[in-house]
């Protein structure tokens, strides 16, 4: 019977140390996994003082050579029988903001001049 309990105990201390052991390997790998979407995150990341220094009229290109490549980018075109036109947006995170955070910058552009800034 003493055997049986010694087998027991050994089994039940390797097991918690192998859930110990895989515990912390998934949360060395979660931090690792938050870190790198930190970092992608402010890679496009801009400030409202950088988001005032482009104006209206400003054309996609010098947008983008003064802020930076934006996060994400949206391209429509619309037909109508005032013409065909394309309109473009372009979004950045916020500085200073956690990659979980939704606050996003959108410049939109029609036909390749800037005509709209807002916050999300």
């Amino acid at each position: 019977m003493k055997t049986i309990l010694k087998i027991a105990a050994g089994m039940l201390v390797a097991s918690c140390v192998l859930i110990g052991g895989c515990v912390a390997l998934v949360g060395s790998a979660a931090n690792s996994a938050d870190k790198q979407m930190q970092a992608d995150h402010d890679k496009a990341a801009i400030t409202k003082t950088q988001l005032h220094s482009v104006h209206m009229g400003d054309s996609k290109d010098s947008v983008i050579a003064e802020l930076g490549t934006p996060d994400d980018s949206q391209h429509m075109e619309s037909s109508s029988e005032f013409g065909d036109s394309t309109n473009d947006c372009i979004y950045y995170n916020v500085k200073g903001k956690d990659w979980t955070d939704l606050d996003r910058y959108q410049l939109c552009f029609s036909d390749g001049k800037l005509d709209s800034k807002n916050q999300y």
